[in-house]
């Protein structure tokens, strides 16, 4: 309930492999629509297409993109049988810990404030009103300047050319989209360590 995703064991911020292969085959996904000017809406049929082999020879990248993420069972676009991608998308985790962040804090505290909050709480139900007073709510973040460890793995039978094209999905999904919530607000986006 904290928001923040910490390791059973160790109770250290770590980002689930799920989430990884998540957000790389949504920045995969929304690259290759952009090359054939797919409109948001049809992105699930796109998806469909890509996994059954239908822009192979008409996109660079689209048999990669079956190959990293595989194809689940889809009863709507004739898909049968789900096949498991090629490559292993392992959790990442804290990187020589505590050296890389200033006075080797892992966490600080944040603040939300909710200006409205009868209106949240009616779910919409009550109209926002100016006299409504401010509800401060301190949350726990990952301190800024941690670095995480990336692992992209390869399942045997799997050429090294897709895993490197996962790893690079995956980079640029972590630069540009980010992971988890509140990446509007400058959490969960990445960048290479110098």
């Amino acid at each position: 309930e904290m928001g923040i995703t910490l390791h059973h064991t160790t109770g250290l911020p770590y980002i689930p492999g799920s989430a990884l292969k998540g957000i790389a085959r949504s920045y995969a996904l929304l690259t290759l629509a952009a090359t054939k000017n797919v409109p948001l809406e049809d992105l699930e049929r796109f998806d469909a297409h890509l996994v059954l082999g239908h822009y192979d020879n008409l996109i660079d990248g689209a048999r990669m993109y079956r190959e990293v993420f595989g194809l689940a069972a889809n009863t709507t676009h004739g898909i049968k049988d789900s096949q498991a991608g090629g490559v292993i998308f392992h959790d990442a985790v804290l990187y020589d810990v505590p050296q890389n962040v200033d006075r080797g804090e892992l966490f600080t505290l944040d603040v939300m404030t909710p200006h409205f909050p009868k209106y949240y709480r009616s779910s919409g139900g009550d109209a926002p009103d100016d006299a409504d007073s401010p509800n401060p709510v301190t949350f726990l973040t990952a301190n800024a300047g941690l670095v995480f460890a990336f692992a992209v793995g390869m399942r045997a039978g799997t050429s090294d050319d897709v895993r490197k094209q996962a790893r690079r999905w995956l980079q640029e999904a972590l630069q540009e989209l980010g992971v988890g919530s509140k990446t509007a607000s400058g959490y969960g986006v990445f960048m290479k360590p110098p």
